[in-house]
């Protein structure tokens, strides 16, 4: 019997949609059926403006609740969503099923080529303990900083109970002595689970395979290595990737899983010559701050500079100050949860308490949220604050 998929869509962009019906049209290909986890009333008028008639679910109260205080508020939606299939499918009585993330990854081949990779992928997880099994998506290059298992393309076997594995994760952290989150989102709940084998977690690639994450990345698997056809600035800089690495490839773990297929490497580069929206590679653009130009402004010894955002962009903008010689006297951050805390030993200020600081001293604010970038600014600019630049 096929496993039911889910297909996670809320992003309502071209993009996204003709993501969509790429998975749509895999999954018909598998003969399997299919859940389509929705949030978005107008996104869902699109998707089914041509008379196609889905199971269109929405993402679980319960999910929600059971997130709403281990994940970044940013992330509460993405990961209810993500995590609204393991209830509905415990509900339903479905043994397994591939969760999908499916408005920004594209497996870049024709579909009944998906279909023998993903149908592998279900044989060989089948005769395995592996509860969770995640393609790479990036956790080749994330292993260099620590084991990350994340959702985009993943198996799952519903034989044990994951309600109850979330549930105990803020005891699991407190236990074990996890301060930091690297990014807060349900891919590092996973990923932590994973590491102390509450769930058992593993990772495939496809070889040969040529993916598409969003507008990060086109990469693919060849020998061993992971590679890059395409990069944005964003991810070199949040992965660190070296020259070198750019030009050979990241190598694969050992304990990654290798999925042999049918595909080749000329079946999907000749799938994205034929494809302008999934060929076409802009790639989201970070210009890092300019530590040269903060140097300057912090060199007469009487400026404070504070991040405004205290989560992975702003731990990385920490260390590359520091290892510049820069003092960074606090983080700045929306996040009620954070106030109060200390991250990497820096003490997250609320934007009250920076406003007070703004009277006090002259202040270097550099915004460091890349994804609340312009509403942080805004939120400066009506009260008279004002950002480096």
């Amino acid at each position: 019997m096929s496993p039911i998929f889910y297909l996670k869509i809320n992003a309502n962009t071209e993009f996204s949609i003709k993501c969509f019906e790429h998975w749509v049209e895999i999954v018909e290909s598998f003969g399997s059926n299919y859940y389509v986890v929705c949030d978005n009333d107008d996104l869902r008028s699109k998707i089914c403006c041509d008379g196609k008639v889905f199971n269109i679910i929405s993402s679980s109260e319960e999910a929600r609740s059971l997130l709403v205080d281990i994940v970044a508020p940013f992330w509460l939606s993405a990961g209810s969503a993500l995590l609204t299939p393991f209830l509905h499918a415990k509900e339903n009585g479905f043994n397994s099923f591939f969760n999908i993330d499916a408005d920004d990854t594209v497996m870049c081949c024709a579909a009944e080529l998906c279909v023998k990779a993903l149908k592998a992928v279900e044989s060989y997880a089948d005769k395995t303990d592996v509860n969770c099994f995640s393609l790479d998506m990036h956790s080749s290059a994330f292993e260099r900083f620590y084991p990350y298992w994340t959702f985009g393309v993943t198996y799952i076997k519903n034989d044990i109970d994951y309600t109850q594995a979330v549930s105990n994760f803020l005891g699991l952290k407190e236990t074990v002595g996890i301060v930091d989150f690297f990014d807060e989102n349900i891919d590092e709940v996973f990923s932590i689970l994973g590491k102390y084998s509450i769930i058992k977690t593993g990772i495939f690639y496809i070889e040969n395979l040529y993916f598409r994450h969003q507008n990060w990345e086109i990469h693919y698997y060849e020998n061993g290595y992971f590679k890059y056809r395409n990069i944005s600035n964003y991810t070199k800089v949040l992965w660190q990737i070296k020259d070198h690495e750019l030009k050979n490839g990241i190598q694969i773990p050992k304990r990654f899983i290798k999925i042999d297929t049918d595909i080749n490497q000329s079946d999907c580069i000749t799938y994205l010559n034929n494809s302008n929206i999934f060929n076409e590679f802009v790639g989201n653009d970070w210009t890092w701050i300019d530590i040269n130009k903060i140097k300057s402004k912090l060199s007469d010894g009487i400026t404070k500079l504070v991040l405004f955002g205290a989560g992975k962009d702003g731990c990385k903008a920490l260390f590359m100050l520091r290892k510049a010689g820069c003092d960074v006297a606090y983080f700045c951050d929306n996040s009620k949860k954070l106030w109060g805390t200390m991250v990497h030993k820096v003490e997250v200020i609320s934007f009250e308490q920076l406003q007070k600081l703004n009277l006090l001293y002259s202040l270097c604010i550099v915004i460091t949220s890349i994804l609340y970038q312009s509403e942080i600014k805004q939120q400066l600019h009506k009260n008279n604050i004002d950002a480096f630049d």
